[in-house]
This record gives C-alpha cells, structure tokens and sequence, in this order.
C-alpha cells in the first residue's frame, strides 16, 4: 500500500480522522486522490463546508482533473458562506442545522472543511468549543476534517489532535537546498507506519512517494 492508501484504510478503521496541512504542501490534490480512493465504500460524502471552502476545493479539483465525477456524490452544506442561503449563527444553532442534515444520511463519509478559517474568524477558543461537538455529532460516521494547523497555536493543536483517532501531516520544507513536500503518519492503528515520513512530487495527475523516513 502506499501512504495514501495507508491513510484511507485508517480512516475507514479508526475515525475521526484528521488530515494537518500548510500552503504549498498541496491538500487538495492529496484530498481527492483520498477521495478516490475510499469513494466505493461510502454512498455520499457530506460535505460541512465554512467560509466556501469546499468551492475552493471543486474549482481545484475542476481546474487540474477537469470535471470529476467524485465530486458529483458530496452533498454540501454552506456555512459563514457568501451565498445568501448560507447558514449563519452561534454553536448552538450551526450544530443544530448540521444535525438536522445528517440525519437523513446513512453510509456516509463527514468532511470538514475550512475550519482554519473559523478560527482566524472567531478565535482559537471558539475552535477549541466547536470542533469536539462537532465530532461528537457526527460519531456514528466516519468523518474527515482537513485543518491547517499552521494558522492555530500548539494549544489549540493539541485540543484537536486529542479528539482524532487517525491524523496525517501535509508540510513543507527545505532539504537538499530544494522545498520537499512531505507526508507523515502521526497516528494510525498501524503502529509500523506510525510516524514515517514520506516525500513526495505530483507528475502527470499522479502523487509519486519517494523513500520514507
């Protein structure tokens, strides 16, 4: 298996998952190529989208795939969104709106998006409050939240790992007087992959892992 199929398998065993990322290590492509992957075990993927984060992710997706059909099987709800059906208000009553929605599915994969921005928004403390409710109702399903944790101090980060059962690591840095993207396996029932890192480059629409650490 490969890391990211690594990744699918332990988010499919072990949920909530959680995917940490900074700009420039590529998540979206890192996302749907998960997507793809895990998309014949889900009926939908619901899709719990702040600040339009999951347009990003589509015209992403739209631009370097053209049109994928994955994307045709998450049904999505918009919160703090620019759309003016968008659902807008305290805790309480988002959650409430989210509960509401996931009821009515079944075999479904959770995704969270745009987090990182709530965050910049509202405070780290309003994060710390929404995120394990958050989890919390969707516990039935296995949910996926894709977070930039290099917008959040490491109190806040350790607020969110402490509720995630399966976290990667998408980063960055420099080696060899080159900027390497890297991937790393923090936590996954698999105790030998635990904590290894892989580089990687995206050739022709494909992700190629070179020699883990």
């Amino acid at each position: 298996m490969n890391p990211i199929e690594i990744f699918a398998k332990s988010c499919h065993e072990l949920s909530p998952s959680l995917i940490e990322y900074e700009v420039g290590s590529e998540v979206e492509f890192f996302l749907f190529k998960f997507l793809n992957i895990v998309n014949k075990l889900y009926t939908s993927f619901f899709v719990i989208s702040f600040f339009d984060a999951f347009k990003a992710f589509s015209k992403y997706t739209t631009r370097v795939f053209g049109k994928p059909n994955v994307l045709d099987k998450c049904q999505t709800i918009p919160i703090f969104s620019k759309e003016s059906d968008s659902l807008r208000g305290s805790i309480p009553i988002v959650l409430a709106e989210i509960k509401k929605n996931f009821e009515k599915l079944s075999n479904s994969l959770v995704i969270v998006l745009g987090l990182d921005f709530y965050s910049v928004i509202f405070g780290e403390e309003e994060l710390t409050k929404l995120y394990p409710r958050l989890i919390n109702l969707t516990y039935t399903s296995n949910t996926l939240i894709v977070l930039n944790t290099k917008l959040l101090s490491n109190r806040a980060i350790q607020i969110v790992d402490g509720f995630s059962a399966t976290i990667a690591k998408l980063g960055v840095e420099e080696k060899e007087g080159k900027l390497m993207r890297y991937l790393v396996l923090l936590r996954t029932p698999f105790p030998e992959y635990n904590l290894r890192k892989w580089y990687f480059s995206i050739e022709r629409g494909e992700i190629l892992f070179h020699n883990s650490e």
